[in-house]
């Protein structure tokens, strides 16, 4: 199994608060002495639609090249809470699913958030790293209805797509899934 590094994946900040202030871009590409091919990403990508204003879900892909040929992809699943809320603790294992138009998609979690979970200024946040397929990237892409589920050992979680989210997933898959 390879191991994944997880601070690239959340580069574009720390979180302060749900929103991020102006426009975010759709993606963004970034490289350094660790990626010289680069990693391309949706940065930011929240999806509203919480019954209370006391939690925020994001669902971000990225793209790792490790040759001319061959990108391994992953679904970045990060969600923050006030700290009287807590986490959702999501274990390792089938913990993220996916509805896209009915179809099904199940996601496996080596570590869950367990090595990823953080506390800063009363805000708590974990991430959870999936391995995911070009064919699954493209499926929820054309999507008319995505639904993400995330099952924690403390509580579960249910969110929709809006079409913000739509929209960066298609701009990401036409230009980086091959």
């Amino acid at each position: 199994m390879k191991k994944i590094i997880i601070p690239c994946l959340a580069l574009v900040g720390w979180l302060t608060a749900c929103s991020t202030p102006g426009p975010m871009p759709d993606t963004v590409s970034y490289g350094d002495l660790l990626h010289p091919r680069g990693i391309d990403m949706i940065p930011e990508n929240l999806v509203e639609g919480g019954a209370t204003p006391d939690d925020c879900v994001w669902l971000n892909a990225a793209r790792i090249p490790q040759d001319r040929s061959h990108s391994d992809y992953y679904l970045e699943f990060r969600y923050a809470a006030r700290q009287e809320a807590g986490l959702l603790e999501i274990a390792p294992g089938k913990c993220l699913i996916v509805t896209a138009d009915g179809q099904e998609l199940d996601f496996r979690s080596d570590s869950g958030s367990l090595n990823n979970r953080q506390q800063k200024k009363g805000v708590m946040t974990e991430t959870a790293l999936f391995l995911v397929t070009p064919e699954q990237l493209r499926t929820m892409a054309a999507a008319h209805r995505l639904t993400l589920k995330a099952i924690g050992q403390k509580a579960t979680i249910e969110r929709s797509f809006g079409p913000a989210n739509f929209q960066r997933f298609q701009k990401f898959v036409s230009k980086y899934v091959r």
